[in-house]
């Protein structure tokens, strides 16, 4: 009788890793899961600043470009008086200027 409690009693122990794989399996899976979220609220995360800098950087080429054509609008007319010679009665025009874009 003792020596089949005792084979019994081995038996039970090389089960008892088997027993504790499926609760290391259930923590694994909690992990992963934990994971998962936690990658999917970065990519969420990352797509929400894309778009905010794309809206920026979209702002900014319009303010840019508002600001050009101010600017190309009243450079030669500027550059006329800046360059004008008040004792040259007759040739007082001036030089003229404009702005291009050289998009690089």
């Amino acid at each position: 009788l003792e020596e089949k409690q005792k084979k019994i009693n081995e038996t039970l122990q090389t089960m008892n890793p088997n027993m504790k794989a499926h609760e290391q399996i259930k923590e694994i899976e909690e992990r992963y899961e934990a994971v998962q979220q936690e990658l999917s609220s970065a990519k969420q995360n990352s797509q929400d600043l894309t778009k905010q800098f794309e809206d920026v950087k979209q702002k900014r080429c319009e303010l840019f470009n508002k600001c050009f054509d101010h600017v190309k609008g009243c450079i030669d007319e500027i550059y006329k008086e800046l360059t004008c010679d008040p004792t040259k009665v007759e040739q007082s025009v001036g030089g003229s200027a404009y702005l291009t874009l050289n998009n690089q």
